[in-house]
């Protein structure tokens, strides 16, 4: 197949683009690759100025720690996988990828890349089938580990196709590898294609020739023996996150825009401490030098001075990159983690930071929400890797909600001791029990929650609660109306 062909690009691939927003998150040598492009040369700015410059660029990594707390904040409680009580999915999820990988683990990768890409995709494959060992039956399979479904992370997904539904209809990946048959050998550059659909996958490479190390589009790649795998469906998943959620396509900008207002005050700090030397003077001379070691000799009639800048363009410049920063917490709702300490911005109130954590947290219930559809997807590929048909019903999914345990602690804790209000006001303890049920049983059908909040409602909660009496004191009922504290086996007892 040509090779033109084999290299073309989905329209919505956005390569470069994505390329910025992982370099973004990687930093380093993916920065120092496009300081250039981010930094450009200023208009009548002298090359060997530029050259010095950008020597002198950082990039402070902002955007790692956003993407890694949203990762791990989604992770905190593992994801876990039940088939109606398989008790091999157990040991699987523990091992997903024969390299000792979990779940969890796998997926918060896939997740990573994906709040950088937006796309990343899961591959389910099966282990090869030898091909000098009779295989004659399905015990025989499973003796051998052939039914042992694992699950690849597909890299460098370059093109893709649908059918009618939107479903996967195949599957283009593109890799360069480098390959060393053994010591005695050279280092070689292999070009590879996969392409994956619903019958099979097949395998393109192109090699080096003499006098020719690159491959051209109208040059062929060689394909290899394809292997069928007969699932009757693609089996790669494509965890895709919609635009609203793509975290780097959101802090792109912010992020460029604070890298370039932080470049121009560090550089002003530079060059504001080299002062320039000025030596007016009424004769010719020759050009002074300067510098360590050296000394400089002028005559009774010059003038010799230091011309620097005031200093108001910096504080100018140190203002903008505190701005620039807060706008690139704002764009995920962290905006205190903007706040300069040694600042005199107004600080948050305490309802302020709430709200802000409750707009975070409504973002990680939607990226949960898309993992559980990606793991769940995952299953019933691995289900029917191994030769069954599951219906997506019978996969339970649980976990992935930890980041909301910290919050209903706090709740409760909060709701525990406001025992004036519940002394005071029937109206805020059904409230505060509709909250309860809220945070506890967050996944609940709505007709059950309607019913819930009926019998909150019908409750008799008269006398309103009282403060309970020490021991041995006589009179009112306790905080619901039953009886008072009297000891066991007394008149008040309530096992009397």
């Amino acid at each position: 197949m040509k090779i033109r062909v084999l290299r073309q690009r989905h329209p919505d691939l956005r390569e470069t683009y994505c390329g910025d927003c992982r370099a973004l998150y990687e930093g380093g040598e993916a920065f120092q690759a496009r300081r250039e492009q981010w930094l450009p040369k200023l208009p009548e700015e002298p090359a060997v100025l530029y050259k010095n410059r950008m020597a002198q660029a950082v990039y402070v990594n902002d955007v790692v720690g956003s993407v890694d707390l949203f990762v791990a904040q989604v992770f905190a409680s593992p994801p876990v996988v039940a088939v109606d009580g398989d008790a091999w999915w157990g040991g699987w999820v523990g091992n997903v990828d024969r390299a000792g990988t979990d779940l969890a683990e796998f997926f918060a990768g896939l997740l990573c890349d994906a709040l950088q890409t937006r796309r990343a995709w899961a591959w389910v494959d099966l282990p090869a089938r030898p091909a000098d060992v009779a295989v004659p039956d399905r015990a025989t399979e499973e003796a051998l580990g052939l039914l042992e479904p694992y699950l690849v992370q597909l890299e460098q997904v370059i093109d893709w196709g649908e059918d009618g539904a939107g479903r996967l209809a195949w599957v283009v990946a593109e890799s360069i590898r480098e390959e060393r048959a053994g010591v005695e050998e050279g280092r070689a550059r292999v070009w590879r294609w996969t392409v994956i659909d619903a019958r099979q996958i097949r395998r393109f490479e192109w090699r080096p020739i003499p006098g020719k190390d690159q491959p051209s589009d109208e040059d062929d790649a060689q394909e290899l023996e394809p292997v069928a795998h007969n699932l009757g469906m693609v089996p790669v998943v494509r965890c895709e996150l919609p635009l609203g959620l793509w975290l780097l396509n959101r802090l792109h900008d912010p992020a460029l825009d604070l890298l370039r207002k932080r470049h121009d005050h560090a550089w002003g700090l530079h060059r504001a401490a080299h002062p320039l030397l000025v030596v007016a003077s009424n004769k010719a001379v020759d050009t002074p030098t300067l510098g360590a070691g050296y000394f400089l000799k002028v005559g009774m009639q010059d003038k010799v001075a230091f011309v620097e800048p005031s200093g108001v363009s910096s504080e100018r410049l140190a203002d903008a990159v505190i701005e620039a920063r807060d706008n690139l917490y704002r764009v995920i709702q962290q905006l205190a983690a903007s706040v300069d300490a040694d600042s005199g911005r107004t600080r948050q109130s305490g309802e302020s930071k709430a709200q802000d954590w409750r707009a975070t947290e409504a973002l990680l219930d939607e990226l949960a929400r898309h993992v559980r559809d990606w793991v769940r997807e995952t299953a019933l590929l691995v289900a029917r890797a191994r030769g069954e048909v599951v219906e997506p019903a019978r996969i339970e999914i649980a976990g992935l909600d930890g980041y909301n345990a910290a919050d209903v602690a706090a709740w409760l804790e909060a709701a525990a001791g406001a025992t004036e209000v519940r002394q005071m006001s029937p109206r805020a303890r059904r409230e505060i029990a509709r909250r309860e049920v809220e945070l506890l049983l967050p996944d609940l059908a709505e007709d059950i929650r309607e019913e819930i909040w009926a019998e909150i409602d019908a409750a008799d909660l008269d006398p309103v609660m009282r403060p309970a009496q020490p021991p041995g004191a006589t009179g009112g009922g306790g905080a619901l109306g039953g009886g008072g504290n009297a000891a066991p086996g007394s008149a008040g007892a309530a096992g009397r």
